[in-house]
């Protein structure tokens, strides 16, 4: 036995000298995949002769090798105050273009696809691309999600090359928050008994919103301070109609409350990244009071 060793397009060198008519039989030993190759089975002219005397005999060795493929898969994530809000079930899609390496001679060289990716942690593998490709990621606008505004979206990788019969690994995050306003009540006494009611007298008021898309409903109260800043309440869902109450204050000594008046009613809608400001006016009059007077008559000609 012997052996032989031979350059790709090269002839080897001659073989030492076999006795004629010996049989010769021939094998490669299996060379080492390149990286983003994989040989096939070796293809010899001839793989078995006879030795002829005087004769050099001439064996052709093709090698074919392979491209290999690789490809990538897209994680969803979403985060936020409004995360909570995007089912599983909620798809993304995910556009990506391609760039085939210069080598495979591909004709076209360039190409599209397109992955839906879910809500529900999985990742959504591509079809395979060749090892070596140049591939870019771009998502499509998601839909809108009610009570909330998609604030934007990232690739860990928005580019990447296909490796050699690996996945390559991409994560798109996306961030959503709550839509949220709110409103503001100022507290005003007129009347001709406003007199009676010190600066900084507190009144208390109710508020209420029924449930609506994507939100419960909810309630709370207000504490408000006559000549005091507006009472703010924030952090409520964009789009509740607010319904607003006042709890019936005291009577002050000498006067009597005779209405409460919302100015611009006591039903509001909150606006998103809006504080809607109202006032609460109370009319106070001043309370009726009587007197009598006796008459005494007295001496001796009473």
């Amino acid at each position: 036995f012997g052996e032989l060793t031979v350059a790709a397009g090269e002839t080897s060198y001659l073989s030492p000298m076999i006795p004629s008519g010996a049989t010769v039989t021939l094998e490669e030993l299996t060379p080492v995949d390149p990286e983003g190759g994989t040989w096939g089975d070796p293809q010899f002219s001839e793989t078995s002769f006879t030795v002829t005397k005087d004769q050099v005999v001439t064996i052709d060795l093709d090698n074919p090798i392979t491209w290999n493929n690789g490809d990538f898969s897209v994680q969803k994530v979403v985060e936020g105050d409004a995360s909570h809000l995007v089912a599983d079930d909620v798809a993304f899609t995910v556009d990506y273009t391609y760039v085939l390496p210069e080598g495979l001679g591909a004709d076209p060289s360039t190409g599209e696809g397109t992955l839906t990716v879910l809500n529900d942690g999985q990742a959504v593998t591509s079809d395979p691309l060749p090892y070596d490709t140049q591939g870019t990621l771009a998502e499509v606008e998601p839909a809108p999600i009610a009570a909330a505004t998609w604030t934007g979206s990232e690739f860990d990788n928005a580019s990447f090359t296909i490796g050699d019969e690996t996945t390559f690994g991409v994560t798109l995050t996306n961030s959503i928050e709550l839509d949220l306003g709110g409103f503001s009540v100022e507290k005003l006494i007129s009347g001709d008994g406003q007199h009676l009611v010190d600066e900084g007298t507190e009144y208390t008021g109710n508020y209420s919103y029924g449930e609506g898309p994507n939100f419960e409903a909810g309630e709370g109260e207000i504490a408000l301070a006559l000549g005091g800043e507006p009472t703010v309440v924030d952090g409520l869902p964009a789009g509740a109609q607010v319904t607003l109450e006042e709890v019936a204050p005291t009577n002050p000594e000498g006067g009597t409350y005779l209405e409460a008046q919302w100015v611009d009613g006591n039903v509001l809608t909150i606006g998103k990244d809006e504080v809607k400001e109202i006032s609460l006016e109370n009319v106070i009059g001043l309370n009726d009071g009587f007197f009598s007077v006796a008459k005494d008559v007295e001496g001796a000609g009473s």
